[in-house]
C-alpha cells in the first residue's frame, strides 16, 4: 500500500490556502498591516504581491481538489498546479521581503508575517510532493 503523494500535496496546498485566509482574518485585511505607513507606493506593492500570491494559491488549491476528487487529471494540470504553487510562494516571500526591508523601524507584525511565510513554505512543500512522482523519484 503506497502513499498517494497527490493527497499529501493537497494537504499542504490546503494548509497554504488556509493560512492565507487566517492571516488576512487575523490582521483584519491589509489595513491593519499597511494603514499607518507613509509611502503608499511601497504599501501598494506589498499589497499587490500578497494579493497575487493569494489568488495563485486559490487557483492551485482548486486544481488540487479537482485532481484528487474528479477525473480532471493529467501532466499539464499537474505542471500548472506546480507553477501556481511556486508563483504564490514567490510573490508572498517578495511581498514580505519588501515589508521587512522598508518597515524595519521597530514595529513588528510577527504573527501575520510568520503566517505568510509559513503558507509560502507549505506551498513549496506541496509543489515538491507533486514533482516527486513526475520525475520517478518515488
Amino acid at each position: 500500500m503506497g502513499v498517494k503523494y497527490e493527497k499529501v500535496a493537497l494537504l499542504f496546498g490546503a494548509l497554504a490556502f488556509q493560512l492565507y485566509i487566517l492571516t488576512f482574518m487575523v490582521s483584519s485585511g491589509y489595513r491593519a498591516i499597511f494603514s499607518s505607513f507613509y509611502d503608499r507606493s511601497r504599501d501598494d506593492a506589498i499589497q499587490a504581491f500578497l494579493i497575487i500570491g493569494y489568488l495563485a494559491s486559490l487557483a492551485a488549491f482548486i486544481l488540487l481538489l479537482l485532481q484528487n476528487y474528479s477525473e480532471f487529471k493529467g501532466k499539464i494540470v499537474t505542471i500548472v498546479t506546480i507553477v501556481l504553487l511556486l508563483v504564490a510562494a514567490l510573490f508572498v516571500i517578495i511581498g514580505v521581503g519588501i515589508f521587512g526591508d522598508y518597515h524595519n523601524n521597530g514595529r513588528r507584525h510577527p504573527y501575520t508575517m510568520t503566517s505568510f511565510v509559513t503558507s509560502a513554505l507549505a506551498g513549496i512543500v506541496s509543489a515538491v510532493f507533486l514533482l516527486l512522482p513526475m520525475f520517478g523519484i518515488i
